[in-house]
């Protein structure tokens, strides 16, 4: 297998990983963890992350969409268009739902 089809696997992979996650979110704990791990251990680890340490905890606040998008863009720097594509979300959302979370941390931050 070369590079490129191993590169295509593994993006299926992540939006297949991506969608369970979003399915077993709020309803089974254990399993969410579990296929968010798999999706960590699946994704190369971020350069430099923009979430602030303190942020964490405010994250997970969020519903989940909007964690996720947030994540995937800020945390693993993915491209508002990859963000989309990973998530089966049109662009115009997901800067939505960044703008959402961007919001909502600012205004824990300011209090």
């Amino acid at each position: 297998m070369d590079e490129a089809d191993r590169e295509c696997r593994v993006d299926e992979a992540l939006r297949l990983l991506e969608r369970a996650l979003a399915l077993v979110d709020g309803v089974n704990e254990d399993a969410a963890m579990h296929v968010q791990i798999a999706i960590d251990r699946l994704m190369p680890q971020p350069r430099q992350s923009q979430v602030a340490p303190d942020d964490w905890d405010l994250i997970s606040l969020l519903p989940h969409l909007t964690s996720r998008v947030y994540c995937l863009h800020r945390h693993n720097g993915l491209a508002v268009g990859t963000v989309a594509t990973r998530l089966g979300l049109p662009l115009d959302e997901v800067v939505k739902q960044i703008r959402c979370a961007e919001a909502f941390l600012t205004g824990h931050a300011i209090q």
